[in-house]
């Protein structure tokens, strides 16, 4: 029951993060935005909720899609990894910590009544920089509690595996 009641949340999770996008990332330009669930990266784990964010500007002219490589370079897309749990924080901390290889942003969703509990550890949450926000699925309410700031991912050929899984999961990706 619990994983079906999990994949429930994401979907909500993932329809609020896209009505809310604005307000969660005030004053960001790479507004272009592509979403997919359930991403697996060798070695990384299977992130919940993955988004690439990029300037809308970049790509305008190309004909068809890019290389990826192009795309990274040109479009200097963010790739924020999600890992959302019903309630135990520090497997989604462990996971989500796994995520910063590939991706520019991790973050741990939980429901307010378990991130309290995380909450009193936020200091390891920033010392790892995973971000913690929490989800309310019935209202919706996404409560951001510390984000970090995008930061290069370690291993570049899986950041380019994660966008190409994106580009295949969401078709909204100009990647070839």
């Amino acid at each position: 029951a619990g994983h079906c009641a999990e994949e429930r949340m994401v979907a909500r999770f993932a329809r609020a993060y896209r009505a809310n996008f604005p307000a969660l990332h005030h004053g960001t330009t790479r507004t272009n935005t592509a979403m997919a669930r359930q991403i697996p990266v060798n070695g990384y784990g299977i992130a919940d909720f993955v988004t690439v964010n990029w300037e809308p500007s970049t790509c305008r002219d190309a004909l068809g899609p890019l290389a990826v490589q192009t795309f990274v370079s040109q479009a200097r897309p963010v790739i924020r990894a999600f890992e959302l749990k019903l309630r135990d924080w520090r497997k989604a901390l462990a996971q989500a910590n796994r995520y910063r290889f590939y991706a520019h942003v991790a973050i741990v969703v939980l429901p307010p009544h378990f991130c309290t509990a995380a909450l009193k550890f936020l200091d390891t949450f920033q010392l790892l920089e995973v971000g913690l926000w929490s989800f309310d699925s019935a209202s919706g309410r996404i409560v951001t509690h510390f984000t970090p700031r995008p930061s290069p991912p370690v291993d570049i050929p899986n950041q380019f595996k994660a966008l190409r899984l994106v580009a295949k999961a969401s078709k909204a990706l100009p990647i070839a």
